[in-house]
C-alpha cells in the first residue's frame, strides 16, 4: 500500500515538474515574441520620427528664407524681373521631374538646361532621387515653392530655395511612405547665368 502511494506521489511530482517546465518554456516563447514585436515597432517609430524631423527641418528652413519684396533696379539690372524669371524656370524644371512622370531621358534631353539651373552634380542628385526605382517615383506634384534670399549686389549672386511635395508612384517601392519631399538650395550667379552650387535632399514621411 505504501509503495503504491509513493509511486503515485512520484508520478504526480514528475507531472507537476513537467507542467512547470512547459509553462516556463511557453512564457519564454511569448516574452521573446513580444520583445521582437516591440523591437520592430520601436524601429518603425524611430524611422518615422527621423523622417518627420527631416520634414520639419526642411519646412522650417524654407519659412526662414524671406522673399525679397524690394525691387532693386539699378542701371540694366532688375532684380525683381530676374527673380520672376528664375521662379518660373525653377518651378517648371522641378515639377517636370517631381510630378509630371517625365522619363529619365527627359533630363538627358534637357541636360544643359538642368546643368544651368542646378549644376552638374545637382542634376545627378536629382536623377538619383527621381529615378531611384527604375522609374519616375513621382505620380503628381502636390506643391512647389521657390523663394529667394541673400542677394549679393556686388557679385550678383542669389540663393534660391526650392521646396516640392509630390505624391508617390504606386509602383515605387517606398513601403508606407505617404508622399515625397524634395528640397534644394542653389546659389545662382546672374553674371554667369548659371548655378554655382546646389544642396539637394529628399525625404519620404510615413505619416502626414
Amino acid at each position: 500500500m505504501n509503495n503504491r502511494w509513493r509511486k503515485t506521489k512520484n508520478v504526480d511530482e514528475r507531472y507537476q515538474v513537467a507542467i512547470v517546465i512547459f509553462v516556463l518554456l511557453l512564457l519564454a516563447i511569448l516574452i521573446g515574441g513580444t520583445l521582437r514585436v516591440m523591437s520592430k515597432s520601436n524601429e518603425a517609430e524611430r524611422e518615422y520620427y527621423r523622417l518627420k524631423t527631416e520634414q520639419t527641418h526642411y519646412e522650417a528652413e524654407l519659412k526662414a528664407i524671406k522673399p525679397k519684396v524690394t525691387a532693386i533696379t539699378s542701371g540694366k539690372f532688375d532684380l525683381q524681373g530676374q527673380e520672376r524669371k528664375l521662379e518660373n524656370n525653377y518651378q517648371r524644371l522641378t515639377i517636370a521631374i517631381m510630378g509630371q512622370k517625365k522619363p529619365e531621358s527627359f533630363i538627358d534631353s534637357n541636360k544643359e538646361l538642368y546643368y544651368q539651373y542646378f549644376g552638374e552634380e545637382g542634376t545627378k542628385k536629382i536623377k538619383d532621387i527621381a529615378y531611384s526605382h527604375d522609374r519616375n517615383i513621382a505620380e503628381r506634384n502636390l506643391d512647389t515653392k521657390v523663394m529667394f534670399s541673400n542677394f549679393d549686389l556686388q557679385n550678383q549672386t542669389i540663393d534660391v530655395a526650392i521646396y516640392s511635395k509630390f505624391a508617390l508612384n504606386k509602383n515605387s517601392n517606398f513601403g508606407y511612405a505617404k508622399y515625397g519631399l524634395f528640397y534644394c538650395v542653389t546659389k545662382f550667379s546672374f553674371q554667369k547665368n548659371a548655378a554655382l552650387k546646389s544642396s539637394i535632399q529628399s525625404a519620404f514621411p510615413t505619416k502626414d
